[in-house]
């Protein structure tokens, strides 16, 4: 396997409804890596995540996705948007985990036994056998995850892009599911790109940070970005950075909330 990024970005520009919202920035993403976007909102972390799935163009730069210009359809990438609408769907959980199988979009009809063992693999990772034939509207916040991340595995990709996953979960629901993930890259060799307002569950774990701010971004390990000289670049203010003697971080002046614990 290529020891290559498997992304990597050189000055890159992104604008959104014709206004500049990432402005002249470069990063690279390596090999089964954990890694996170953080920004207040609207920075441009989704936006992001549209021009990796080939659905948005940059402005300028130049940006490379497994050595190739993004692309729409991309096999190698396993996404799960930020919300989806489930009103009115009546599915059981192992048909909706299939939607996301290329052949079934298509009109094309797996056998029964390709089905069961695409099926029991993607369950088997996430440790959801036991979902299997329940409906989809009758799942808890932490198995709709659960499903998600599995449908997000059914074509095998290489990239799991994850918008906002820990939403409204609890903190037990939020330590499993960052578990599994986790779990994903050690055991699969998966690379996971995953968006949140919060560090604080994912500190441990995460390898790299991606901070997008006031159209500015910084990437590296949690050292090299939550430091004061940098987060003072990227919000064009103060912001303070103290750690206690067990090595936590309190980061002060972040105007999305003033104070965040990691």
């Amino acid at each position: 396997m290529s020891n290559d990024p498997i992304i990597k970005a050189d000055r890159i520009s992104i604008s959104y409804n014709q206004k500049n919202i990432i402005r002249d920035a470069s990063f690279s993403v390596a090999r089964n890596t954990f890694n996170v976007i953080l920004g207040p909102n609207g920075s441009g972390k989704s936006t992001l995540f549209k021009v990796l799935l080939g659905l948005k163009k940059i402005d300028s730069g130049q940006i490379k996705l497994f050595g190739d210009d993004p692309k729409k359809g991309n096999k190698l990438i396993g996404y799960i948007p930020q919300s989806r609408d489930l009103e009115g769907i009546n599915l059981r959980v192992s048909d909706f985990i299939l939607l996301g199988y290329d052949g079934i979009k298509f009109g094309f009809r797996l056998s029964r036994s390709k089905s069961n063992h695409i099926l029991k693999k993607v369950l088997n990772m996430v440790d959801g056998q036991y979902l299997m034939t329940k409906n989809i509207n009758q799942l808890s916040g932490g198995e709709l995850q659960k499903v998600y991340l599995a449908q997000s595995l059914v074509g095998s990709p290489d990239l799991l892009l994850l918008d906002e996953p820990l939403s409204n979960l609890d903190i037990k629901r939020e330590n499993e599911l960052l578990n599994l993930i986790a779990g994903l890259v050690q055991k699969n060799n998966l690379t996971v790109i995953l968006i949140t307002h919060d560090l604080n569950p994912i500190y441990d774990i995460v390898d790299k940070i991606i901070y997008i701010a006031n159209k500015k971004l910084a990437s590296g390990t949690k050292d090299q970005v939550l430091n004061s000289k940098i987060l003072s670049e990227l919000y064009d203010s103060k912001v303070e950075v103290i750690k206690d003697n067990q090595s936590h971080k309190l980061i002060i002046g972040i105007e999305d909330s003033g104070e965040h614990h990691v």
